[in-house]
C-alpha cells in the first residue's frame, strides 16, 4: 500500500511541474485561453503517459 501512496504522489509532482513548465513557458505570449488549452492538452498527455506506466506495471506484478 505504500508503494502505491509513493507512486500517487510521484504522478501528482510530474502533473503539477508539467503544468507549470508550459505555464511559465508560453505566458505572456499567448492568450489566457490558448494557454489554458495547452496546459490541458499536456496535462492529457501526461495522464495517458502515466496510465500506461500504470497497466504495465499491474501486467508486470501479475505475471509474477
Amino acid at each position: 500500500m505504500k508503494e502505491t501512496f509513493l507512486y500517487l504522489i510521484a504522478a501528482l509532482g510530474f502533473l503539477f511541474l508539467l503544468g507549470y513548465s508550459i505555464h511559465m513557458l508560453v505566458n505572456g505570449l499567448v492568450s489566457e485561453r490558448t494557454e489554458w488549452t495547452l496546459i490541458f492538452i499536456a496535462e492529457a498527455g501526461g495522464v495517458i503517459a502515466l496510465a500506461i506506466m500504470a497497466r504495465n506495471i499491474i501486467r508486470a506484478r501479475r505475471l509474477r
